[in-house]
């Protein structure tokens, strides 16, 4: 579960930091902050409260650049977690809400999308790579790939 509270940014193993970065959680605003891309955790806190919430990344199952407008009006590093979100006024998406199509979502799994949008776009581009190389630092344990050898 995610959780917002009282939060001290990370001072060790900082690959990417990116302040006047907007977070929303299922599309709905929490604040602007500064993110964290750490090799342990993907970290974030909000100007105004000085509250935020860190990720593990094997919860991490997708990160991307979204550039699409009119999927999200913001460009963004999007990120879908395997985890809840409880944060006050961040609703779960309900099972209404989810289309049939998606194979991807398991009903036993709570899935929540972030993005990530930065005021510098221009950024993007090194969010994304900080992301590549922290996670694979903390591969899936559910993916196991033989070498063939």
């Amino acid at each position: 579960m995610l959780e917002l509270s009282n939060f001290h940014a990370p001072q060790e193993g900082i690959r990417h930091e990116e302040p006047n970065t907007t977070v929303y959680i299922n599309d709905r605003e929490v604040g602007k902050g500064i993110l964290y891309i750490t090799e342990s955790l993907l970290s974030w806190v909000n100007y105004d409260t000085q509250q935020g919430f860190s990720l593990k990344y094997p919860h991490i199952s997708l990160h991307a650049i979204s550039r699409d407008e009119d999927v999200h009006p913001r460009q963004c590093l999007y990120i879908m977690v395997e985890a809840k979100v409880d944060l006050p006024d961040v609703p779960l998406p309900s099972a209404s809400d989810s289309d049939s199509e998606n194979e991807f979502e398991d009903a036993d799994t709570p899935i929540t999308e972030m993005r990530f949008a930065p005021d510098n776009i221009n950024n993007l581009d090194a969010m994304f790579q900080a992301m590549n190389q922290c996670q694979a630092i903390h591969p899936d344990p559910q993916d196991s790939f033989s070498d063939g050898g």
